[in-house]
Order: C-alpha cells, then sequence, then structure tokens
C-alpha cells in the first residue's frame, strides 16, 4: 500500500526541485565546518600520485592535512613538516575575517579561486539547464527523482563564466533525493564544444561524473567527483592536472567551541 501511495503522489515541479536542492548545497557546506573528512586524491597521468588528506575547515578557511603518499603513511621528517605547514595554515586562517561563504568542496571550475557550488560546472547545470521526463526511482536504498537535463536548452541566459559556457554543452540525467532534496548524482556528456572566445573549454563527448553521498541525517557531501580531462591548450592555460578525488569518510569534530577526538 505504500508503495502504491508513492506511485500515486504526483511529481514535484522539476524547475522548483532543482532550485531547491541547489539552495541546499549552501546548507550542507556551512555544516561541514562541523566536520572532518578524509579524502583520497589521484593524479591519473603523469606522476601517477595517490595521496590521502584530511580536510578541515578553520575560521570558514578549508584546512588540508597530507596523512599518506602512495598507500605509506609519511615518515617522521614530512610528518613533522606537515605539522609546521598546519599549524602555520591555521594561524593564518584565524587572523582572517570570516569568508561570506563556506566552499563546498567538489565540482568542476577552471579557477582556483574560492567558489560556491553554484558557481561550479555542476551548479551552473542546475542553474541554466531545462529539465523534462521525471521519474521516481530507488537511489541507495532510498527513494528520489531522476529528470533528464538539457544545457542549452534555455536560450535566454548569457553564460558570463566559464563554468557556464561549459555547463551549456551538456546533457544528461540528474538525481535528486526526494525526502531530503539533495543532489545525489549528475551525470552526463558534452554534445557540443564549449569555448571562450578562441580558447577550447569542452570537447564535444567530453564526459561529466559528480555524485553525492548521505554523510549524516540531512547533510551530504561529494562521494566522488573528477577534475575533468581538459584539451592539452587548456590544461596549460588554466594549469589544470588530470585526477579525482573520493571521499573516505568524515567525523563530527567541533561541538560548539570545543574541539573532541
Amino acid at each position: 500500500m505504500a508503495s502504491l501511495a508513492c506511485a500515486e503522489k504526483p511529481l514535484p515541479d522539476p524547475r522548483r526541485l532543482v532550485e531547491t536542492a541547489l539552495q541546499n548545497q549552501n546548507v550542507f557546506a556551512n555544516k561541514r565546518s562541523d566536520y572532518v573528512c578524509t579524502y583520497t586524491n589521484h593524479i591519473i597521468f603523469g606522476s601517477h600520485r595517490e595521496r590521502l588528506y584530511e580536510v578541515l575547515f578553520i575560521n570558514g578557511y578549508e584546512t588540508a592535512r597530507l596523512v599518506a603518499e602512495n598507500g605509506k603513511p609519511l615518515p617522521t621528517d614530512r610528518t613533522a613538516e606537515e605539522e609546521t605547514r598546519l599549524n602555520r595554515a591555521i594561524a593564518e586562517a584565524e587572523k582572517r575575517p570570516p569568508p561570506p561563504f563556506t566552499v563546498m568542496d567538489g565540482g568542476w571550475t577552471f579557477s582556483r579561486a574560492p567558489h560556491s557550488f553554484s558557481q561550479t560546472v555542476e551548479g551552473a547545470i542546475m542553474r541554466f539547464s531545462t529539465f523534462d521526463h521525471e521519474r521516481r526511482i530507488t537511489y541507495r536504498g532510498r527513494p528520489a527523482i531522476e529528470m533528464e537535463y538539457h544545457g542549452n536548452g534555455n536560450k535566454e541566459l548569457r553564460p558570463q563564466t566559464d563554468e557556464e559556457r561549459a555547463a551549456q554543452a551538456f546533457d544528461g540525467n540528474i538525481i535528486i533525493d526526494e525526502e531530503d532534496q539533495a543532489v545525489v548524482r549528475i551525470g552526463g556528456a558534452a554534445e557540443r564544444d564549449a569555448w571562450n572566445g578562441h580558447q577550447l573549454l569542452v570537447r564535444n563527448s567530453h564526459i561529466l561524473g559528480f555524485d553525492e553521498v548521505r554523510v549524516d541525517e540531512g547533510f551530504y557531501l561529494p562521494l566522488a567527483w573528477v577534475v575533468a580531462p581538459l584539451p592539452t591548450d587548456a590544461r596549460k592555460s588554466y594549469g589544470v592536472e588530470d585526477q579525482d578525488f573520493w571521499l573516505q569518510g568524515c567525523r563530527k569534530y567541533r561541538v560548539q567551541s570545543r574541539v573532541v577526538p
């Protein structure tokens, strides 16, 4: 009976659901300051390096500590160097005025400047696209809404950033957790090239993937994302390496003003 009732429940308005999910990304970002998370970072080409980081926020600024490299803990001398560097970064962060927003880790950008999720390619897809073919599915054991998006569907919107220009090249699917109204999956492929003047940003058939996971009740973080491989000329221009990131786990470490183990 419950399944029948769910099936008969009207589907939410696609545009409103996407807008709410995008707003919730900022809520998740603000909660990040209470957690320390561990990520693995792989350099896919070139050095083929693997690094394990602990990431936490000090005064609203992301601070990372290198824990292991290529599957091995750092030797004693490098651990001491990393602790010294981390303490220096913490001291500098505490002296700075808090930023206007907490950066939501994950997503594809062309700039190393601090950015919100809405300023990533994935966030721009949510802002610029049209949506259709919505349907209910079960995703990771939870009710969700899956829709198709068309990055170039809204002809009236004029992109102002490279992320927005890239977003308009993609078509694909988005999955939103129905209860939490949180993004859990954005995937797709570029159906056209994207340019900024003479600079090629995205090639036709370029693949995009972004996944989030429920870390705590009402709190989501990127599970995995790829700094998508760019054409060689774009990599030289933006200084971007081909790499990916995977969330290993998080723990809540801040209770009011006390840091607890």
